[in-house]
């Protein structure tokens, strides 16, 4: 289910670029929060390269590219209120396409550095979407799993959201916003977890913005700890979606997703590799 939702958001980015010219810039914004710190990293304001950072919070490199129809980005090594966050991968297809709207966080991994005891939470969003104007659904998807040598369960929370209006970060001038969650208890190494949710939305006469949130709390020190093969997907679907040839869809993703787990696996070479239980 995970695996199909993602190729489905990356058949959103690339139907994208056919029915919608890029057009100007909307927000598209990484909050990161832990205990007292907090920072706001500006997606569209980074230029490619590294290393760099802000008040609280340094990268080893940035990239970032508008291709088929979506704006990617891609963190490497994003430490953090005594976090590291590595393969970060964030895509939004705003305005939106026919097939709807798109908000992504992908190849996520979360490591805790010695010291940090804060809960870390990643929320992602973006703003500008105004396709499809027809009644629709939100669609969200949430998938990771512990590393393999984990020896700490921590708790995992997944809220994903819609609102009607411009605002960041899920504020809703219409006070109509909507949100999906699930929380996730103690799990054992390297087993699967993850949630799908959908809800029914009116009709959209106007733009919205899309937010998804992770929060991770009690996660054990070192790598071996770490949070694995995250992926997070927001997505806003016509309920009478056009009927365009999937399978030609689904295939032109493939090449795309492949892109994505390349440059990711490429963005961490330190990475463990996985063993399986």
């Amino acid at each position: 289910m995970c695996a199909r939702r993602f190729v489905f958001a990356a058949a959103l980015a690339i139907v994208g670029v056919l029915a919608n010219p890029p057009t100007g810039q909307a927000a598209f914004l990484l909050q990161l929060q832990s205990g007292a710190q907090s920072a706001t990293i500006d997606l569209d304001a980074l230029a490619t390269g590294g290393p760099g950072g802000g008040a609280n919070y340094t990268y080893t490199f940035f990239f970032k590219e508008f291709a088929e129809g979506a704006t990617t980005a891609v963190f490497t090594n994003l430490e953090f209120g005594g976090y590291t966050i590595s393969a970060t991968t964030n895509i939004t297809n705003a305005p939106g396409s026919p097939l709807g709207g798109n908000l992504s966080l992908n190849a996520l991994t979360v490591s805790r550095n010695a010291g940090s005891a804060d809960a870390l939470s990643l929320a992602l969003t973006a703003t500008g979407y105004n396709q499809p104007s027809v009644q629709q659904n939100l669609d969200s998807n949430f998938g990771a799993r512990m590393n393999t040598l984990a020896q700490t369960t921590p708790v995992v929370d997944f809220r994903s959201s819609f609102a009607f209006g411009d605002n960041p970060f899920g504020g809703d001038v219409s006070n109509l916003a909507t949100t999906e969650g699930s929380n996730f208890g103690p799990r054992s190494p390297n087993t699967p977890f993850g949630a799908v949710g959908e809800t029914g939305l009116s009709a959209n006469t106007g733009t919205y913005s899309l937010t998804n949130v992770v929060t991770v709390t009690g996660l054990g020190v070192g790598v071996s700890n770490r949070l694995d093969q995250g992926g997070v997907s927001t997505l806003v679907t016509p309920l009478s979606a056009p009927a365009p040839a999937g399978l030609i869809l689904a295939a032109g993703a493939v090449p795309f997703l492949a892109l994505l787990r390349r440059r990711s696996k490429a963005a961490d070479p330190t990475a463990e590799t996985p063993v399986a239980a």
